[in-house]
């Protein structure tokens, strides 16, 4: 006899927000992210701490186009 536990079921969960009115402007100039140099500084740590940086890579972050940390070997 093999004893099967019954699977948890999860639904996902319903997000839902009202639509902004038809007047309503948005602005057109990028949010400063106050956070993101101190995430960037956390995470190079732990990466150069677990030695996943090498001396011939070049890190970058704050790119406009990717914004994660990322490690870009030269």
């Amino acid at each position: 006899m093999v004893l099967q536990l019954p699977q948890p079921t999860r639904s996902a969960p319903v997000v839902t927000w009202e639509p902004l009115p038809d007047d309503y402007l948005l602005p057109n100039e990028p949010v400063e992210n106050i956070q993101q140099p101190l995430l960037a500084a956390a995470l190079t740590d732990a990466l150069d701490e677990a030695n996943w940086i090498q001396p011939q890579m070049l890190i970058a972050s704050n790119l406009l186009w990717w914004p994660r940390l990322i490690a870009i070997p030269w």
